[in-house]
């Protein structure tokens, strides 16, 4: 069974905002759940923005537990949870 990791992120802390990181966490599941996969961990960045990934703590943990091959799959509602620029998010 390959290992999955969620990736929710929201840009600040107004309520709509806030379920909208439950939201992202519940599709997470569910599409592991669709796909055979075991979540092993949830990162999530709360009132941060997603134009850089400074100061997104959750962000730069998941990249070191990916280069330790913690996990097999990341999940995330969109790209853009992963950031808005492009070429740092690649």
């Amino acid at each position: 069974m390959n290992k999955a990791v969620i990736y929710a992120r929201v840009g600040t802390k107004r309520e709509e905002q806030q379920n909208s990181l439950k939201n992202q966490i519940a599709y997470g599941y569910d599409l592991a759940k669709q796909n055979g996969f075991s979540v092993v961990r949830t990162y999530v960045d709360n009132s941060l923005t997603g134009q850089t990934l400074q100061n997104r703590e959750a962000i730069l943990q998941l990249l070191v537990d990916a280069q330790k091959k913690k996990f097999d799959v990341i999940i995330a509602k969109s790209v853009s949870r992963l950031g808005r620029n492009s070429i740092e998010s690649l």
